[in-house]
């Protein structure tokens, strides 16, 4: 009896350390971004002249597209997302989407020419 349940805790500590291993490379080796995902980054109005909880300034805007600018990000759009998503494309290292809700005028305004900038 002590020999089987010996090998019987031998087989399922294997099995665990197998599985800690796959899903260690998938977590942290992985470039696949269908398994750790893509950042979305998701705005609703950038000006100065509205403060609510949805607003953001122009000048933290540009502070967050600097960083990602500084930092090797690399802005992808909704179609090549897509692309890649239905395994119809590819996308460069640290991919991030940056989306808008509710079609502000500000988002044009403000916003665009920071973007373009960076």
């Amino acid at each position: 009896m002590k020999k089987v349940l010996s090998w019987l805790v031998g087989i399922i500590f294997t099995i665990v350390v197998l599985v800690a291993g796959i899903f260690s490379y998938w977590y942290f080796g992985s470039t696949n971004y269908m398994l750790t995902g893509v950042p979305v980054l998701n705005y609703h109005q950038v000006n100065n002249k509205f403060q609510t909880c949805l607003t953001m300034k122009p000048k933290n805007f540009e502070e967050q597209m600097k960083y990602l600018h500084d930092n090797d990000y690399h802005v992808i759009t909704q179609q090549q997302f897509d692309e890649y998503m239905s395994g119809d494309g590819t996308l460069p290292d640290r991919p991030v989407l940056i989306t808008f809700d509710d079609g502000y005028a500000d988002n044009y305004q403000y916003a665009y020419p920071i973007m373009k900038k960076y």
